[in-house]
């Protein structure tokens, strides 16, 4: 049977890949979220209760509304008259969601507020609770997965040369860095999606952390990983918000820890690279 849903809420890249009808297929699904691909261009569609970013889809109900998920990779997709069809699994009225992300985009958003105190208190959490090896680069502890002393490097290569305008050289770090380690985002593609989103607020006119490797990540994640992954690093590297890192610099309660729960490691591989950002800026 045919669920049907009302979107409550859609990021701004959804908003804007939902600009006229399109086609695609699932990519991948999961109990708590379903990729798509429509034309090119990753939709991740999910509970209410769900991490915000760029190109998500918050249908109403919570994060567990795909029970039967494996039933829907390879599902034809339509939008149409403000309408996202999964082929004979669900159908979700956009209408209200996009008026609404294109009434958001109309205003200037209030620049993000943070305190050092808010990273370093995020820096002690993820020290305790993160999930990753690779918090390591970050903490100064010890580490003896045989990925780490790769990653590392990598790590202080790109935190090197992000302050450079070296388009060269940043493209040869970035080319071992994306797809670098495990899961359906690598470990190292979580960390430059958290290193560039905490960039970008921070240091929002590249006085310190350049162009440079914005510009060079969204013209590479796609060529040097899937096409999942790629979409985070990419909307990053576009500057687009990301809601669940937002919520951290502005020292939400709470959402350090619901950072930390996104997926098997990626939350603490993308709050690494968030510190690690604000250790360039030298903010802690």
């Amino acid at each position: 049977m045919c669920k049907c849903l009302v979107c409550a809420e859609c990021g701004p890249k959804a908003a804007g890949i939902l600009n006229r009808p399109k086609t695609g297929t699932v990519l991948a699904a999961f109990s708590k979220a379903i990729y798509m691909d429509l034309e090119g261009s990753v939709l991740m569609l999910c509970g209410q209760d769900a991490a915000r970013v760029p190109f998500g889809i918050y249908a109403d109900g919570s994060q567990d509304l795909f029970t039967n998920s494996s039933n829907y990779s390879g599902a034809e997709l339509r939008f149409t008259d403000d309408v996202l069809i999964l082929n004979g699994c669900f159908e979700i009225d956009m209408l209200d969601a996009l008026v609404k992300a294109e009434a958001q985009q109309a205003c200037h958003s209030d620049p993000v507020s943070f305190s050092g105190d808010a990273l370093r208190d995020a820096l002690t959490v993820l020290e305790k609770e993160g999930s990753s090896f690779l918090k390591a680069v970050v903490t100064g502890k010890s580490c003896s997965d045989p990925l780490f002393e790769t990653c590392n490097a990598s790590v202080q290569a790109i935190c090197r040369l992000s302050q450079t305008d070296n388009k060269n050289s940043i493209a040869k770090a970035l080319e071992s860095c994306i797809g670098l380690g495990r899961g359906l985002t690598p470990s190292m593609d979580d960390f430059l999606t958290g290193f560039l989103c905490c960039a970008a607020m921070l240091d929002p006119q590249h006085e310190k952390i350049k162009h440079a490797i914005f510009e060079l990540s969204a013209r590479l994640a796609p060529k040097l990983t899937n096409s999942i992954s790629a979409a985070f690093i990419t909307a990053a590297a576009e500057e687009e918000p990301f809601g669940v890192l937002q919520d951290v610099l502005r020292a939400r309660p709470g959402s350090v820890r619901f950072l930390l729960d996104q997926g098997s490691g990626s939350g603490s591989e993308m709050l690494t690279g968030a510190i690690a950002a604000a250790k360039v800026l030298s903010i802690i």
